[in-house]
């Protein structure tokens, strides 16, 4: 589909307006790494990962986990798709 960038850019405007308004959660860290990986802004990163850190000293849920690893994947390897020579 042609409008590919155009939805993904919508949806990135839609969570701009959300994010300030969200309290410290999984589903803002969620959005947080979404975002980030979309983008690479480094701020987005941090303050997700500021986030994660205050889980820490108790079990993790199953979806923590998984933007856990999400975030760490997406910082890691930031073009997936991409061949690098």
């Amino acid at each position: 589909n042609g409008d590919k960038e155009e939805r993904i850019q919508h949806i990135l405007d839609r969570c701009w307006d959300v994010l300030e308004h969200l309290p410290a959660s999984l589903l803002k860290v969620q959005l947080l790494v979404y975002c980030y990986g979309e983008v690479f802004d480094e701020e987005l990163a941090r303050e997700a990962q500021a986030i994660i850190g205050t889980w820490q000293d108790r079990e993790l849920s199953e979806e923590e986990r998984e933007v856990m690893e999400r975030l760490k994947d997406v910082q890691e390897n930031p073009y997936p798709w991409s061949e690098v020579e």
